[in-house]
């Protein structure tokens, strides 16, 4: 069983929304894949946003952490951490980003080898989200795509 935090509860529905999305077009299903309320307990964290106190964070220590690289301080939170750091986001340096927005499609371009957390490697490539809809949210499309990978579905 991997276990997923989400550090932006608000936005947690949609982070699954996307992580159902690639495995049901993949034919997979989640049910290794457990959110998680406390993070100290997750396997895989998902970085979005930064809280106000960040006091109770100061104990996770994921296997992996995904971090939105255009959230100011996200990054700053993540480090130190230990475990695989894979960004996201619409900076050119992020792991990985989305290369094309159309109406009901997006285009995700992971940039570099990241490692699930059994160790497997994702290489580099460019896949679509075909019906996914932008929806305003492709960050979310993003990190969500990020856990998905690191959990084993590949695309």
């Amino acid at each position: 069983m991997t276990y997923i935090g989400i550090l932006d509860a608000n936005r947690r529905e949609m982070y699954l929304e996307f992580m159902h999305y690639l495995a049901d077009y993949k034919g997979l299903s989640l049910d290794s894949i457990n959110i998680c309320e406390n993070l100290d307990d997750a396997d895989v964290i998902i970085i979005d946003s930064i809280p106000e106190d960040t006091r109770h964070l100061e104990n996770m220590h994921p296997k992996v952490i995904i971090v939105n690289s255009d959230s100011p301080g996200a990054m700053k939170l993540a480090l130190n951490r230990g475990g695989q750091i894979i960004t996201y986001g619409f900076n050119p340096k992020s792991s990985i980003t989305a290369s094309s927005v159309l109406d009901n499609n997006i285009m995700i371009y992971v940039q570099r080898a990241i490692y699930t957390i059994t160790g497997d490697s994702v290489f580099p490539g460019e896949f679509s989200l075909e019906g996914a809809g932008s929806g305003g949210f492709i960050d979310c499309a993003m990190g969500g795509v990020a856990a998905a990978l690191v959990c084993g579905i590949f695309p």
